[in-house]
């Protein structure tokens, strides 16, 4: 399919078009791309936001990055886990504040607690000090 054709496909009514349309654009790698992807970011699907910020990341302009930025600070957790991972395959520096931000954030710190809840028995000891560097409530476990 030509770029012209993908970027069509964006606004198809079908989500699996849409998807499809947005995988063959990241494998292009084609910066054209990126102005298109960045309005699909605010698709009504989650699954094609998380796709398109993944093309992004793929891609790799830093054109994305206010944007990514955005979105990883964003309240759809799905999303923001998707914009951080493109951020880092990006590599701009000006997205660090923004990730050191969402690392830290209480609803981050919230998703974690409930993981570390779920998995407890499964986590070793020294797992457990290296969780206390990072402010875990845990009690001290003796390595």
């Amino acid at each position: 399919m030509n770029l012209q054709q993908l970027l069509t496909d964006l606004h198809n009514d079908d989500y699996r078009i849409r998807r499809q349309a947005i995988e063959n654009l990241a494998k292009t790698k084609d910066k054209r791309a990126v102005s298109n992807l960045l309005t699909t970011i605010h698709d009504n699907d989650w699954s094609i936001q998380a796709a398109a910020i993944k093309a992004l990341g793929e891609i790799g302009d830093s054109q994305a990055v206010p944007t990514l930025i955005e979105a990883v600070l964003g309240d759809d957790e799905w999303v923001a886990e998707a914009a951080a991972t493109a951020l880092g395959m990006i590599g701009d520096v000006r997205a660090i504040p923004a990730l050191i931000r969402a690392l830290f954030s209480e609803d981050l710190l919230k998703r974690f607690d409930g993981l570390l809840e779920q998995k407890s028995r499964s986590i070793n000891s020294e797992t457990w000090v290296l969780l206390g560097l990072f402010g875990n409530s845990r009690p001290n476990t003796a390595i």
